[in-house]
């Protein structure tokens, strides 16, 4: 249990201080609720020029998408 405490306080830290990071999962999330409910954030990161956002999109099981999204843009680049 603190261990995941410790792990839900970093990423929060990390999202506190990255705007860019925050706009992309904004930007998944409102992409992905067009075609699905809920929209639940699992984690982001920057790969190169790129933010790979995970959500769960599943209803009742969990159901993993990836949103890719270019940093420099803004744009969506492809998901999976």
């Amino acid at each position: 249990m603190q261990k995941h405490m410790e792990n839900n306080m970093k990423e929060f830290q990390f999202l506190e201080k990255n705007k860019g990071a925050r706009q992309a999962i904004d930007t998944a999330r409102k992409f992905l609720e067009q075609y699905n409910s809920p929209v639940i954030y699992k984690s982001a990161y920057l790969e190169g020029k790129t933010w790979i956002v995970t959500m769960d999109v599943g209803l009742v099981y969990e159901r993993i998408v990836k949103v890719h999204i270019d940093s420099e843009s803004g744009k969506i680049s492809g998901y999976a």
